[in-house]
């Protein structure tokens, strides 16, 4: 009855092999593969005793197998209800004629937990008195084969006879064949890139790369819209390009390729942003997903309410931490809901909102974002090579990777941990693996853990920004980066100093002079005593504008009042500022605040400024004698100069003097 024990655990370690590391081995191919296997799974009405209402059964022929240790949540995934299971549990696969049967292959689930497992199983055909197979199933993710006999039957069930413990067991795919001598390796090689699933959104106006894995030579079929795009893989990977599409959808895109397809249904076409940063990028809607310290976004509840746009998107890429360069590490799509956008990163959501409501298309954002992170692991050693200001990091850097690359060589099943904080990690394990896809441009916001940098942030500004522009290889794309908001540094990073912060803002102003980089300045939106702040809302749409103006040509504000010289007068300096064509305004009314002013003695005392059309005049009867000015020069400023439209101006400083954070060059 059935296949051997053997038979079952050799094929199954050599198939593992091949979801692990997403290669075969063998000589590269020089010709196009014949014809493979045909998976019946994907023909078939597919049923389950239980089945958990996001986790179904439809999941194991959904022509998905997700890597391991992706997601537990992947949408290659079926699990049962335990309450119902008792202890068993079956999946049947019914065709509407007799189908000949003869190999099951069983992909464990992408992730697993102590106890999450049944093992004991029996294959049943129907109109056969007797299983056709049974045996046992390892605890593990990747895929077991079951050959037995041809028998033809109109469904098969997979019966699994008891559960060891656990109340959500399940599988990722499951693949029928009709011949026990089916190239499986091939089957189980074959993975679009796990972005490339329901309900995505796709880059407008823009050729599309389509990729991901398979056995060398397979060919892969794209269709899309009428259209049909063939490939050949190339050693364990293939890709190829759409041409650019107008804005639409719903579409379905299919990719097919050893026997299986994939189908990406409801997919639109619109605008697509990266999002990434630390824990205020990474921020939800609601409290719910987030510790309690957290109490989710101002006015939440109403915001849930009115999130009933299916226009947007938001795909999370899963927080990994690679010594290299990884490809796929899960992920999915959610449309936006009132039930899904509880858990949908706050700041890249408005951003996305206002941009949707704007443009009128639909708005795909990735949360690539991860709290407490520096920026140091979010670059790429390229980006990190082609400053030199960063020769220290860089370093660190290149010797990180030449001892991950000899561990990796000398044991390819177990690459070597990684943590967040080291340099280029984030890069390697969460954006690397994004970088085929076409995207609009970027947001970033980050710096909390690199208060202190002073003009070195600057420094690793420009590594990030060209190292990820690199990756990409779209050019200049938009990259709008946020100006951290007011905040007691001092009590988080134990040290009195009020201008660390300010430091930063400085190199945070800087960056955003380089070629298509933008800036949004929030220092009236902020908490000085929550690193946290609340108002998402207007963190996100302030982004927005500054996209809409400088990259979609909107005729909006989008930026406050930046400084751009100043004029020593008697008794008084007056601060040039460039307003956009905007009038000066003190957006709360009162007389301007947070202006400071000094003599050649670099003491800087409390100053008098009035607004004098596009400039500031600003005085201090302490100072006779001015030399230069300062503006919002201090972590807890929440200055009020701002222009008509209410936005704020940056905060900034006339000389360059040593700024007190023990840390400029």
């Amino acid at each position: 009855m059935g296949c051997t024990r053997a038979l079952v655990a050799n094929r199954a370690v050599r198939l593992a092999g091949v979801i692990a590391l997403g290669a075969l081995s063998g000589a590269s191919s020089a010709a196009p593969l014949g014809p493979a296997a045909v998976n019946l799974a994907a023909t078939a009405t597919v049923t389950a005793s239980s089945e958990q209402p996001h986790l179904p059964a439809t999941a194991v022929a959904d022509g998905r197998i997700c890597r391991p240790n992706a997601m537990l949540g992947e949408f290659g995934s079926w699990a049962v209800v335990g309450d119902t299971a008792k202890g068993q549990a079956e999946i049947s696969f019914a065709w509407p004629q007799p189908t000949t049967v003869a190999e099951v292959v069983y992909v464990g689930r992408c992730a697993w937990g102590e106890g999450e497992t049944f093992r004991e199983y029996e294959i049943r055909a129907e109109g056969r008195p007797e299983p056709v197979a049974r045996g046992e199933f390892e605890k593990r993710a990747g895929p077991q084969l079951v050959s037995f006999a041809p028998v033809e039957t109109p469904r098969l069930t997979i019966a699994f006879l008891s559960s060891h413990g656990g109340a959500n067991p399940g599988a990722n795919e499951i693949l029928v064949f009709s011949t026990p001598t089916a190239d499986v390796e091939r089957a189980v090689a074959f993975a679009p890139n796990s972005i490339w699933s329901d309900h995505a959104v796709i880059q407008r106006d823009r050729p599309v790369r389509v990729w991901g894995t398979s056995a060398d030579g397979e060919e892969i079929a794209v269709e899309f819209r009428g259209e049909t795009f063939r490939t050949l893989a190339a050693g364990t990977t293939w890709q190829t390009t759409l041409p650019p599409q107008p804005a639409g959808g719903p579409y379905e895109l299919a990719i097919t390729a050893a026997g299986r397809t994939t189908r990406c249904r409801d997919v639109l076409v619109g605008e697509v942003w990266v999002a990434s940063g630390q824990s205020n990028m990474e921020m939800p809607v609601e409290p719910s997903v987030w510790p309690s310290k957290y109490d989710g976004v101002t006015d939440h509840a109403a915001e849930v309410k009115a999130a009933d746009v299916p226009g947007i998107r938001m795909f999370y890429v899963p927080r990994v931490a690679s010594g290299g360069p990884l490809a796929d590490t899960g992920g999915r799509w959610q449309v936006c809901s009132p039930k899904t956008v509880g858990g949908f990163a706050a700041v890249p959501y408005f951003f996305g909102r206002r941009l949707h409501e704007t443009l009128g298309v639909p708005i795909g954002l990735v949360d690539c974002s991860w709290g407490a992170t520096y920026i140091e692991p979010w670059t790429s050693l390229d980006g990190l090579h082609s400053i030199a200001e960063l020769a220290e990091v860089t370093a660190v850097a290149t010797k990180d990777k030449a001892e991950y690359d000899a561990a990796l060589a000398a044991n390819p099943a177990a690459p070597p941990a990684a943590h967040q904080h080291q340099p280029t990690r984030l890069f390697n394990g969460m954006v690397h693996r994004l970088t085929p896809y076409a995207i609009r441009g970027a947001i970033w916001y980050q710096g909390e853990g690199n208060v202190g940098d002073g003009m070195r942030y600057f420094h690793k500004l420009r590594a990030l920004v060209a190292g990820w522009r690199d990756a990409w290889g779209e050019g200049q794309f938009p990259f709008l980066l946020v100006q951290l908001a007011p905040y007691d540094y001092g009590m988080y990073k134990g040290s009195k100093d009020p201008y660390k912060l300010p430091a930063l803002w400085e190199a945070q102003a800087a960056a955003a002079a380089l070629p298509n980089v933008d800036m949004a300045t929030i220092t009236d939106v902020s908490d000085v005593k929550n690193i946290h702040p609340p108002d998402k809302r207007s963190v996100g749409e302030r982004l927005a504008v500054v996209a809409l103006a400088g990259t979609y040509g909107a005729d909006t504000p989008s930026r406050g009042p930046i400084y751009s010289h100043y004029i020593l007068e008697p008794g008084r300096i007056r601060v040039a500022l460039d307003t956009g064509g905007f009038r000066l305004a003190s957006r709360d009314g009162k007389p301007l605040s947070w202006f400071t002013i000094a003599g050649a003695d670099q003491v800087f005392h409390p100053a008098e400024a009035d607004i004098d059309g596009a400039a500031v005049v600003v005085r201090s009867a302490d100072v006779p004698e001015p030399k230069h000015v300062r503006f919002g020069w201090h972590k807890l400023a929440e200055p009020n100069l701002a222009n008509e439209a209410g936005l704020p101006a940056a905060p900034f400083r006339t000389d360059t003097w040593t700024v007190q954070t023990g840390l400029d060059e």
